[in-house]
């Protein structure tokens, strides 16, 4: 029963909001209906709310200027609805477009569907508007707002080419859409700068590090061989051979001992020197 009441009393706003009597007139009807609290109900009815995070929303209130998410101006007019982020689903309602003082309006980040009423072209108060990241697909309409995005929406199309074989527009705006030709020729060329451009930090990063390392290699060498010099360049070099001659083919007569470093022996040079 309640829920039939509920309805009913929905209906009869309805009705309010499509006579002659406007918002802009005056906030409430000869019977004392607030036509923002009206607006804001069938706005309320017509998403599904699964987090139930317009539950604040009252069909008794005087003003919904109390209400979550919903700013109103001094003189009692919504204008603003940030709605971002809480999983709202179904389709945007078209009885946005009543709130005709509304300045600010964000659904981002839900889950909306279906297509942009053009009731939200008429906001002619309307400054910013957010749809980005939801499930919209058709026509894009002309959007009075100064700035907007509609980002994120897979299906969104431009108006003149929404019946051909264009594929769907998927960015921001200032007041006009974005042709589908240039939004992919754009993200054509900027994809390729990208690879050219990782390409080529990648050859730089590379080069670098292959001549640290040639360079790394030679000045080891250096040292090393700096060390050698140094430890035995007091020493004279005997070949094998001459060696061999001077201790009589490592005769066991001239060994002179033993040690950790093999045998030591005797022997005698050319020039008789021992």
């Amino acid at each position: 029963m309640a829920n039939v009441q509920f309805f009913l009393s929905l209906l009869c706003y309805n009705f309010l909001l499509s006579s002659p009597v406007r918002a802009s007139d005056s906030l409430l009807s000869p019977k004392g209906v607030n036509f923002e609290v009206a607006a804001l109900m069938l706005v309320k009815s017509k998403m599904v709310d699964k987090f139930l995070v317009l539950s604040g929303w009252d069909i008794n209130s005087v003003d919904p200027c109390t209400w979550n998410m919903v700013g109103c101006s001094a003189e009692g007019f919504v204008v603003s609805l940030l709605l971002q982020n809480n999983q709202l689903s179904g389709p945007i309602p078209v009885e946005i477009g009543k709130l005709s003082q509304l300045q600010t309006l964000d659904l981002s980040g839900n889950q909306i569907d279906g297509e942009i009423p053009s009731s939200l072209g008429y906001l002619t108060h309307l400054t910013y508007l957010d749809l980005s990241f939801n499930n919209l697909s058709g026509p894009t309409p002309k959007i009075l707002a100064k700035g907007y995005s509609v980002k994120g929406n897979s299906f969104l199309c431009n108006p003149q080419t929404c019946e051909g074989d264009s594929k769907p527009i998927n960015g921001t705006g200032t007041g006009t859409t974005v042709p589908p030709g240039k939004s992919n020729r754009k993200r054509w060329i900027i994809s390729l700068a990208a690879g050219v451009s990782c390409t080529f930090v990648i050859s730089v990063v590379l080069i670098v590090c292959g001549i640290h390392w040639y360079r790394s290699r030679l000045l080891f060498t250096s040292y090393v061989q700096q060390d050698y010099e140094l430890e035995i360049g007091h020493l004279k070099r005997f070949p094998f051979r001459e060696l061999q001659a001077a201790t009589g083919n490592f005769s066991p007569k001239n060994i002179l001992g033993q040690g950790g470093f093999g045998v030591v022996y005797k022997g005698t040079l050319p020039d008789n020197t021992m």
